[in-house]
């Protein structure tokens, strides 16, 4: 099984026989499948926002759009290649035109 390792911000993947959990932070997602469009949205951006970030680059899509109200959660997307929305911006692009 393919895993994908992350430590701090860093993420590679890895020929693993089997997933564990070392640390109480760990998370384990099975993937059965995947359809990655060229462009994808993650809605908020704690902990696990942030990891959702990570993985959608690791499926390769070609953009990524980070949307929280937090500016030093969307600062750490940015630093990780996303383009960060606050949620107010993100309501003036879907108005209908």
């Amino acid at each position: 099984m393919q895993a994908l390792i992350v430590h701090g911000h860093e993420l590679h993947l890895e020929s693993v026989p089997d997933p564990e959990i070392r640390d109480p932070r760990d998370v384990v997602v099975r993937m059965t499948g995947s359809s990655i469009c060229r462009n994808v949205a993650v809605i908020g951006l704690g902990p696990i926002g942030i990891m959702a970030v990570e993985l959608a680059y690791a499926m390769g899509p070609t953009v990524v759009f980070a949307v929280d109200p937090v500016p030093s959660r969307r600062e750490l997307a940015t630093a990780l290649g996303a383009v960060a929305l606050a949620p107010n911006v993100l309501k003036v692009l879907m108005q209908p035109v």
